[in-house]
């Protein structure tokens, strides 16, 4: 077993730049799938992007294969991008909990991110990884944007300082619906409640956003919607009922911008970027459903990228930027 060895599989599958870059997977197919989910941009969370991995977007950008906006987080080495399409997004910070980090390392990690203008995004499954990253943002100062990436158990005793800090939390509530029933056996009933809050962290005042975390997940938004409200497992156990949201709250997951995840909705307004979804129903009979089979058309920048009876329009320019 290779545990974190993305980068060293990479190189040692290919043994110069130029076949790392045809190793690489093509962006076309999935970004269309994408598309008619109706995302009109995705973070790439990956934490050893580089230049290398940057300029790979910038290339699929530029052959029009990747139709989405992409914000990349990645390592120290991640340059800026001089695309519109890809933007250098926080300096991701995986957490293993029997391989953590020294206190002063980790603080230097976040200090030297946050004088780079960075702010820092930390993988946090595990109560311990939690209450460290927490207490180091504390120690080091929190800088707009830092998240909490996951924040897989949250039990109630750590609330109080996660509120403290005033960092944002990216959770995914898709992983109840898809591996509910693994936790219902490998995880303690008293920590059942602590799984994948959202009710109780928006409660407590404190920014939520959604992700699907694929591949590890269904990059469906609108699957993790569904089971942001009702909470169940595959065998339809409810998991967490207390954390259960409204079809709102669940929709307002995925609409905050890439740059300020559960911050306020975007919204249509003279002036804001032309980034929409048009389903085939009204609000009113979709929140009951929230399903991507819903989206008729989606519209990145302006340009439709995607129509349900029209498979060949992405890159039609529709309204002005």
């Amino acid at each position: 077993r290779l545990f974190r060895l993305d980068g060293w599989m990479r190189i040692q599958l290919a043994q110069d730049a130029q076949a790392q870059s045809s190793a690489m997977p093509a962006l076309s197919a999935v970004s269309r799938r994408l598309a008619s989910y109706g995302v009109t941009g995705i973070t790439d969370t990956t934490p050893d992007n580089g230049e290398f991995a940057l300029q790979y977007f910038v290339r699929a950008a530029a052959a029009g294969d990747l139709l989405q906006d992409v914000r990349v987080m990645g390592d120290d080495t991640l340059p800026q991008s001089d695309c519109m399409q890809i933007q250098r997004g926080e300096r991701k910070v995986m957490l293993d909990e029997n391989t953590l980090p020294d206190w002063d390392t980790l603080l230097a990690i976040f200090a030297h991110a946050h004088r780079e203008g960075r702010a820092v995004a930390v993988h946090c499954v595990t109560p311990a990884e939690l209450v460290l990253t927490l207490s180091a943002l504390r120690a080091v100062g929190v800088r707009r944007g830092d998240r909490i990436e996951h924040a897989s158990l949250v039990p109630a005793e750590v609330m109080p300082l996660l509120r403290e800090v005033g960092v944002r939390v990216v959770t995914q509530p898709g992983f109840i619906r898809e591996r509910g029933d693994q936790y219902l056996q490998a995880i303690a009933a008293c920590e059942h409640g602590d799984l994948y809050r959202c009710h109780s962290l928006l409660h407590e005042g404190i920014p939520l956003a959604g992700s699907t975390d694929a591949p590890y997940g269904d990059c469906d938004p609108w699957a993790a919607m569904r089971a942001a409200v009702q909470r169940s497992t595959p065998s339809g156990m409810l998991l967490g009922e207390a954390e259960r949201l409204n079809p709102e709250q669940a929709l307002a997951l995925f609409t905050s911008a890439a740059d300020d995840p559960g911050g306020d909705s975007r919204e249509i307004a003279v002036g804001a970027t032309a980034d929409l979804c048009l389903l085939d129903r009204g609000w009113e009979s979709a929140r009951l459903r929230l399903r991507s089979d819903d989206v008729m058309a989606t519209i990145r920048r302006g340009e439709l990228i995607y129509h349900r009876e029209r498979q060949d329009i992405a890159g039609l320019v529709i309204c002005e930027r």
